[in-house]
Formats: structure tokens, C-alpha cells, sequence
């Protein structure tokens, strides 16, 4: 914080200034009290607010402020970067609107957007799991991975897209989390035993609404968050454990 503080009432019959005039004497009482005023009623009082106040206005707010977490506080800055694209010229009727729309996405993109981060994170992170352990494909598996392939190849000829469009054209990049949870972790009994399968079969319709940028229930951001930390201290466990 910088700039000047205008207090005329240090200007009275006592002199609080030192010799120099430069600057005023430091234990002198009514000093003491302005600093002790501004202090408590001024400073904490902006320290307090300024990292909403800022985030209110798509401002990037306080990296070490615990009010949100990490993750929250990134995703929204991304999203401010992002949603400035959709910024409308001043004498566009509708600016006001749109603004007011891209406002309310705000609050559903602190969680959709880790949240698709971690989906992204978890399945790739199988999928090499896999490749690492040379784990052979299920008949179900191959069933879904052929109907994928299938239905790309359609929508690539349909919408006139010769390139390739996966990085990796492996089979294992056509499976989403129940499909390889099931190549990866699925006991014979999959209602009594916790496995990863388990965990994907409720992860599964939430993470498809997630994945076609739905925005989510409370309901289903809870079961979302839940399930995924099953998932995730799953794969930590099959990630760090020991080759037979």
C-alpha cells in the first residue's frame, strides 16, 4: 500500500514534528492513536476483504489466502483468462447480459475444471499402468474399443476431418475409467470386494456429465468428490506397488 494520509489534526499548539521537519515523532500520543486507528479500523479490514474483492472482480486474489483451495483458486483463474475472450463491445446491447452469464458459470467452473483435470490425470495414469504391465485386453474391452473406433470414423467422415486426432492411436486411448478399472483392478466378486471397478461403476455417469461440461448437481459434486478419492488413493496403491 502507498500514498498520502491527510490528518490536520497533528497541526495544534504542540510541536510533533522532528528538527528536520521530514517526519513526525514517533511515540508521540495522537501519532500513536492515528496509526493504531488506521491499522485496525483501515489495513485489517482490506487484509481481511481484499482477496474476494479481487476475485469478485476477476482479479487474481491472495495465492496464500486458505479461503478456497488451491486447486478452487487456480481453476478460477483460468477460467477469468479464458472467459475475458467472451468480453462483448461496450455498445453491444447484450454485454451486460452475457457478463452476468459468464458471472454465474464462474462458480460451477471452480469445480468442473479440476475436476475434469483429475479425470484427465487418473485415466492416463492407468492407461501407462497398463502399457508398463503389458496387461492383455478383456473380449470386452476389445468390444468397446471397436465401437469407439467405429462411431470416430463416422463423425470424422461426417465432418470432413482427414488428420489424425489422437496423439497416441493406442486402444487403451478409446476406454474411459470403468473399462480400464476392469483391466486393471476387478476381483471376481465385485458387489462384496473394494476395487478400482467398484469405484468407477458410481464414478462413471457422473464423470460422462462432467466430460459433455454439465453443469453438476450439489448431490452429484459431493458423489463425484467422494468416489474420486477412493479412486485416487487406489491407483497411488497399484502405482506404488512392488513388480511380482
Amino acid at each position: 500500500m502507498y500514498g498520502q494520509i491527510h490528518f490536520n489534526g497533528l497541526d495544534d499548539e504542540k510541536d510533533r514534528f522532528t528538527s528536520s521537519r521530514e517526519s513526525i515523532v514517533a511515540n508521540d500520543p495522537k501519532y500513536k492513536k492515528l496509526l493504531d486507528s488506521l491499522r485496525n479500523k483501515v489495513i485489517n479490514t482490506i487484509l481481511k476483504n481484499w482477496d474476494a474483492w479481487r476475485r469478485k472482480h476477476k482479479g487474481d486474489g491472495d495465492s496464500e489466502n486458505t479461503s478456497i483451495s488451491k486447486k478452487e483458486r487456480k481453476a478460477e483463474e483460468l477460467y477469468n483468462v479464458v472467459s475475458e475472450e467472451y468480453t462483448l463491445p461496450k455498445d453491444s446491447e447484450n454485454r451486460k447480459k452475457v457478463n452476468g452469464w459468464v458471472t454465474d458459470l464462474g462458480e460451477d467452473a471452480k469445480f468442473n475444471i479440476p475436476s475434469y483435470a483429475e479425470c484427465f490425470i487418473s485415466e492416463n495414469l492407468i492407461r501407462k499402468y497398463i502399457q508398463e504391465k503389458k496387461i492383455p485386453l478383456s473380449k470386452e474391452a476389445k468390444i468397446e474399443i471397436s465401437k469407439c473406433q467405429k462411431k470416430e470414423t463416422a463423425n470424422k467422415n461426417t465432418g470432413n476431418i482427414n488428420i489424425e486426432i489422437r496423439k497416441q492411436c493406442s486402444d487403451l486411448s478409446y476406454l474411459a475409467m470403468d473399462d480400464l478399472a476392469n483391466l486393471v483392478d476387478k476381483p471376481q466378486n465385485i458387489t462384496k470386494e473394494a476395487c478400482l471397478a467398484r469405484d468407477a461403476k458410481e464414478y462413471k455417469p457422473i464423470r460422462d456429465g462432467l466430460a459433455h461440461t454439465a453443469l453438476l448437481t450439489d448431490s452429484a459434486k459431493q458423489k463425484l468428490t467422494t468416489v474420486y478419492e477412493n479412486i485416487k488413493g487406489r491407483i497411488k496403491t497399484l502405482l506404488s506397488s512392488k513388480d511380482k
